[in-house]
């Protein structure tokens, strides 16, 4: 993971460029947007934040309404001989 050098998470200024870069993944899919002031980049940073959000509470539904598997206790009857 790169290193802040603005002090707020995914976003970095790149000097050269002479603008700041927003990195995080959403999903699967690693996204990167450059903004000229961090004001914008925090808009897009929150922006994927409140999408990734919202795909981890769809996802955390889906799994919780079908569990993948039910443990069914049985009475058992053991006979010695």
């Amino acid at each position: 993971m790169r290193q802040s050098n603005t002090g707020e998470k995914n976003i970095t200024y790149d000097a050269s460029r002479n603008r700041f870069r927003v990195e995080m993944r959403v999903g699967k899919v690693s996204r990167t947007a450059r903004c000229k002031t961090l004001e914008a980049a925090l808009e897009v940073r929150n922006g994927w934040q409140a999408e990734r959000d919202e795909m981890a509470a769809v996802a955390q539904a889906a799994t919780s309404e079908h569990p993948g598997f039910v443990i069914e206790h049985r009475p058992v009857e053991v006979t010695f001989d």
